[in-house]
């Protein structure tokens, strides 16, 4: 670990990750740091997220006195311009918070359907699907989202003034910082859609000589158009992104662009304070999203379904058996099949969230599981053991948060925690940067019903309840998550502020993590770094890391008649913190590069 001039200790989690001498602007060569179990720990607090420089920037803001609302809004405004496959001006996310260690709310700043959005603008005069039309360009943007969301916390819970917590950006974006291979990566990974957009293409593509392509590892990125962007929101608020100039500019774009987005819709947009659902599991208070996240819901039915197993007992292995996977994916059909069928939007469409989260549910689901046995449920039983649950409510449908969604946590050494996900749609969203702005647009659209039982990037089923509307949220998988305990005196406090992306995977990643930390009391890093799985219900099939598992679980799996598949990539990118023993510990994942960085007093 090393010191800063800024005096704020950043430790660094997986791959080429670079360091900065801050007090004398030299900029050093990326450092390799290989992943540990080993949580880094402090009790002033701590930052954990995608990227040393947004965590950094965090950490600074802790340790000059801000709460850990500041430090969540200038960690997320950094990573708009650090991790842009993700972090974002142009997109939305969900996020809890805690700024008495007691008490939890929940802000909704998802974005919305645009108001000239109809339930069939996907479709051709045949009524068919055009492929790409709601994944990549201009008419696949939803109503942003983020920066009401940010300056909408501040308002509420913040102590050091705006300017002071959005200026970090300002120079990253102005001054530029150093490329690490993770960020070289990302950016090649989304070449292919970046290049259809000269305005992208100028950013992000435009490095090299004769073949240009993303900056390579070592160089220094800036992005002057951000810059300028940030700064009006640095000195106007969200006025600065709603209203003016960059109003202006995305008005005009879209009009010539063909895609729906006005002036009108941008005035309209508010986020939403909502309250989060709420259970017990493992001698813990479960703080968590309600709809139209799809995440906290499904959370704590897998949670309580665990419970009713004898799964919140404590296991001394390291690794979840086989047989203990095969009674985790039977639970995880279960609560994806409802998930697919009854999660949308409050607002349009009642969400029965009573009886799916009521004890006869979760014991209905349990004794299904236990009369399976040994034998995995196939997803047309699963489908009628539903059924008998719940009225029918049209086609099955599902909501995605993209792979390249990103998940950071905060928490203020003064009782004050922030669980943030937020999200562009897929990696780098639409593909589209506003001209003049700097601003990635996200292409969140796809999260709605393009046409009811036509599958979404990621093969989701999708159905009525999910349809377009104007002014409409998009279902979503996000799932932040704040854990508190009761204490000896009777009061309770926050221990832990949990969350990832990875699309429809975030909610059993959580799940998982959840476990690991509650029930086999792992530390933070030990518990982001665990192999993962997946099963979503449709298709039927349990999604694996590449040898995250021996052969011999993926055997007995099979044995029991599971379709297994190993993926050709890692699940998420988890940030996590908890208080153990007095002191926060932090996990930052190691599939991606991440950083858990703590103030010094």
């Amino acid at each position: 670990m090393k010191a800063f001039a800024s005096s704020v200790f950043v430790c660094l989690v997986l791959g080429a990750l670079p360091l900065m001498a801050l007090a004398s602007g030299q900029l050093t060569q990326p450092s390799e740091v290989r992943p540990t179990r080993h949580s880094p720990s402090s009790p002033d607090g701590m930052v954990v997220s995608a990227t040393r420089h947004a965590s950094e920037v965090g950490a600074k803001v802790l340790q000059d006195g801000g709460n850990a609302a500041d430090a969540a809004v200038a960690t997320a405004f950094a990573l708009a311009v650090t991790w842009p496959a993700a972090g974002n001006l142009g997109g939305g996310g969900f996020l809890l918070a805690s700024l008495d260690g007691k008490s939890v709310e929940v802000l909704d700043h998802r974005e919305v359907a645009p108001l000239a959005a109809t339930a069939n603008m996907y479709q051709n005069s045949a009524g068919e699907v055009v492929p790409g039309l709601s994944t990549v360009g201009w008419k696949a943007v939803g109503v942003p989202g983020s920066v009401k969301g940010l300056a909408d916390l501040h308002k509420r819970f913040g102590k050091l003034p705006w300017a002071r917590l959005v200026e970090p950006a300002v120079r990253l974006a102005r001054d530029g910082f150093i490329v690490d291979s993770g960020l070289h990566r990302s950016i090649a990974a989304s070449a292919e859609k970046l290049s259809q957009f000269s305005s992208s293409r100028k950013i992000f593509l435009s490095f090299g000589n004769q073949r240009k392509g993303p900056p390579p590892v070592g160089s220094v990125f800036r992005q002057p158009d951000l810059a300028k962007t940030l700064q009006s929101i640095a000195q106007e608020g969200d006025k600065g992104f709603y209203r003016g100039w960059v109003a202006a500019a995305m008005e005009k774009s879209m009009a010539d662009s063909g895609g729906l987005i006005t002036r009108a819709d941008l005035k309209q947009y508010r986020s939403v304070w909502r309250k989060p659902l709420a259970a017990t599991f493992a001698g813990h208070t479960i703080h968590t999203m309600p709809p139209p996240s799809s995440g906290g819901g499904s959370l704590i039915a897998l949670l309580k379904v665990a419970e009713e197993l004898g799964l919140d007992q404590a296991k001394s292995h390291f690794r979840w058996s086989g047989a203990e996977i095969h009674t985790l994916v039977q639970i995880m059909k279960h609560v994806f099949r409802d998930r697919s069928e009854f999660y949308a939007d409050p607002q349009f469409h009642p969400v029965p969230l009573d009886s799916m989260l009521s004890s006869s549910s979760f014991q209905d689901i349990a004794k299904s599981v236990r009369k399976a046995g040994s034998q995995s449920l196939a997803a047309k039983n699963v489908e009628t053991v539903t059924s008998k649950k719940h009225a029918k409510r049209g086609a099955s449908q599902s909501g995605r948060a993209s792979e390249q969604t990103t998940h950071f946590s905060v928490a203020d050494g003064r009782g004050g925690w922030v669980s943030l996900t937020t999200t562009l749609n897929s990696s780098f969203g639409s593909g589209v940067v506003l001209p003049g702005t700097g601003v990635l647009l996200n292409n969140e659209m796809d999260d709605f019903t393009s046409k009811p039982g036509h599958p979404n990037l990621y093969g989701l089923i999708q159905g009525e309840a999910n349809a377009i509307q104007p002014k409409k949220r998009p279902l979503s998988s996000m799932t932040p998550t704040l854990i508190s305990r009761k204490l000896p005196n009777g009061k309770s406090e926050i221990v832990a502020a949990v969350g990832s992306p990875g699309g429809p995977t975030i909610i059993n990643q959580v799940f998982l993590m959840t476990l690991d930390l509650l029930v086999k009391k792992w530390s933070p890093a030990a518990v982001v770094a665990a192999p993962r799985f997946h099963h979503q219900w449709l298709p039927d099939r349990v999604f694996m890391e590449p040898a995250a598992f021996s052969q011999d679980v993926v055997e007995e799996l099979l044995k029991r008649g599971h379709d297994v598949q190993i993926r050709g990539g890692t699940l998420g990118a988890a940030h996590i913190i908890a208080l153990r023993n007095g002191l926060y510990e932090g996990g930052a994942d190691p599939r991606l590069p991440g950083a858990v960085a703590i103030p010094q007093k």
